[in-house]
């Protein structure tokens, strides 16, 4: 049998706000072969949240959470073949969305340095922007001001720090998996090989 496995690129990262369409794509990619024998790394919010190291916040103003989902995010960046739902620019960013108090502001500087101290770190960075309005499932963040200013503090990020990252159009699930295939076949090098 035929078939095709990343070569060189060691992680891949999914990068937005909540309800832009990242969790309904990683779903399919985590099951595609091209990510066979990858590190599979999706919503470590939950997984903190269920192991009771998180608190449940629906207001999403815990420091202590952001400042351990955070760490858990920077223990990503020592796995090898990654495919990780969000990484510490999502944190970070939406860390700085947070009421601003000197914990806040404790919290934000740590997490700058080790942020510029690893955004190379990161991967192959596939950014989700906002094309729809938010849906209150009870799980996400359901302020829509909130929302749009953590994309805006993604973009900035991006922007500023210069990473190479690829925007993902509003189209169907099944054509952003096509599009980030086909990203990855030209930038990643996809090796052919049989099994």
């Amino acid at each position: 049998m035929l078939s095709m496995v990343l070569e060189i690129i060691d992680k891949v990262t999914l990068l937005g706000s909540c309800c832009v369409g990242k969790t309904s794509v990683f779903d399919v990619l985590k099951q595609d072969p091209i990510f066979e024998g990858w590190s599979i790394q999706e919503s470590i919010s939950r997984k903190l949240i269920r192991e009771d190291k998180i608190s449940v916040d629906r207001n999403f103003q815990s420091i202590k959470n952001q400042s351990l989902i955070f760490d858990e995010y920077v223990k990503i960046l020592d796995i090898s073949k990654c495919l990780s739902d969000r990484s510490i620019i999502d944190v970070f960013t939406m860390t700085r969305t947070l009421d601003q108090n000197i914990d806040v502001k404790i919290e934000l500087n740590r997490e700058r340095r080790i942020l510029a101290q690893n955004i190379d770190r990161i991967g192959k960075i596939f950014y989700f922007p906002i094309y729809w309005d938010s849906v209150d499932d009870g799980e996400r963040l359901f302020d829509e001001e909130r929302r749009k200013r953590w994309d805006l503090e993604i973009q900035n990020i991006l922007y500023h720090s210069l990473v190479n990252y690829t925007i993902i159009p509003n189209c169907s699930v099944t054509d952003r998996v096509k599009f980030i295939k086909k990203i990855l076949m030209k930038d990643c090098k996809l090796k052919k090989v049989l099994n």
